[in-house]
């Protein structure tokens, strides 16, 4: 994802720009995920500020608001539309607990303090919308939207390619060298020099970056899809349980994801295989909360996220050398940052200009401020 919106934004730079990818586009996590374009990255406002501070926690949503609407206007600027079945019908975060309940009236009173908007609606009125059991309240957000994550990065890789990009599938980097002012790329049989290199590989990019390892691991996201159910649950994109579990409709059928906590431990991990615990949980989820809706499991997968030390992304040049940049650590929520990240990147590296928010930049300090993983 953070690649194809970097060559995109590079197209007009009247040099050479390659797009490496060592397997398909999209093949891992940003063609895997549930394609959320949520504001507020699933986190309640109120413990984000309890995390970070009130000051970071407004800057952390401020970026997160400015990257959904710069996902609808590359959708609008690429003619991805159609393509990638964008749509910003809204959305709701959703508490599975009364105790979680609380922390979703505080976020509410102080998201439209803030200017960030949020309608709390009731437990009654929720699952009666929802037709749902067990729920204790939600937040109706109004900015939310929803995309087709895989055809969205592949869409966009070939409209960068349009204008002159090139694109190489099948191509992992297996070394990143500084030779002679400038960087070699190795790569099986062959080799890339460039003068500016960004590493744009997530959970991936630890292996070409000590920095990055140091900084960041490796978490699977595991995800099913259901047969055509059109019920009334699946209309919208949903957060629930912290971000635990989510759930969003596509073509009449349910695409639910989450329950990590089911075996915790076992998901942090960079292989990518379905864990029998998790996809028991998010069965278990459905029976619980949607009884009515009986679904029948069509499809089952995972991806492998990479999550930072501190839930932020980590952004722009990397201590390795000059002209050496990376986006990376998205923590599960590339379309929360990720269109951002990789204009600021651009704008660096075409204009010079350093945009990077200091509380997502390349050393800054790590200094025990955690979500929970």
């Amino acid at each position: 994802m953070t690649g194809a919106s970097l060559a995109w934004f590079l197209r007009e730079l009247g040099r050479e720009v390659v797009l490496l990818e060592s397997g398909v586009l999209a093949g891992g996590a940003s063609g895997r995920n549930a394609g959320f374009v949520i504001t507020g990255l699933g986190e309640h406002y109120a413990n984000s500020i309890r995390t970070y501070g009130e000051s970071d926690a407004r800057e952390i949503w401020r970026i997160n608001h400015a990257n959904v609407d710069l996902v609808e206007q590359v959708v609008r600027d690429a003619k991805l539309a159609d393509a990638c079945g964008y749509a910003r019908r809204g959305g709701l975060t959703i508490a599975r607990s009364p105790q979680e309940w609380d922390v979703l009236q505080e976020s509410a009173r102080l998201q439209n303090r803030d200017g960030f908007g949020g309608t709390l609606v009731p437990a009654d009125d929720l699952n009666e919308r929802l037709q749902s059991v067990g729920f204790a309240g939600g937040i109706l957000q109004p900015r939310d939207g929803e995309i087709n994550s895989a055809r969205f990065v592949r869409g966009l890789a070939r409209a960068a390619e349009s204008h002159g990009v090139r694109v190489f599938e099948s191509s992992p980097v297996r070394a990143i060298v500084r030779e002679g002012g400038r960087w070699r790329l190795a790569l099986p049989g062959a080799t890339v020099g460039a003068e500016h290199v960004v590493v744009a590989a997530n959970a991936w990019a630890r292996s070409l970056s000590p920095y990055l390892a140091a900084h960041t691991f490796p978490v699977r996201a595991q995800v099913l899809a259901t047969d055509v159910l059109r019920h009334p649950g699946f209309d919208l994109p949903v957060y629930c349980d912290y971000g635990y579990e989510y759930w969003r409709g596509y073509e009449g059928r349910a695409i639910v994801g989450g329950e990590r906590p089911a075996d915790r431990a076992a998901e942090y991990t960079d292989e990518d295989a379905l864990n029998p615990k998790v996809q028991a949980g998010l069965l278990s989820f459905l029976s619980e909360h949607f009884p009515t809706a009986r679904p029948v499991v069509t499809h089952r997968w995972s991806g492998i996220m990479c999550f930072s030390e501190d839930g932020l992304p980590i952004v722009g040049a990397l201590p390795e050398g000059p002209n050496l940049w990376c986006a990376a650590g998205f923590t599960g929520h590339g379309f929360g940052y990720a269109q951002v990240s990789a204009r600021w990147i651009a704008e660096a590296i075409l204009r010079g200009k350093d945009g990077i928010a200091p509380i997502l930049r390349v050393g800054r300090v790590f200094d025990g401020r955690k979500r929970p993983q």
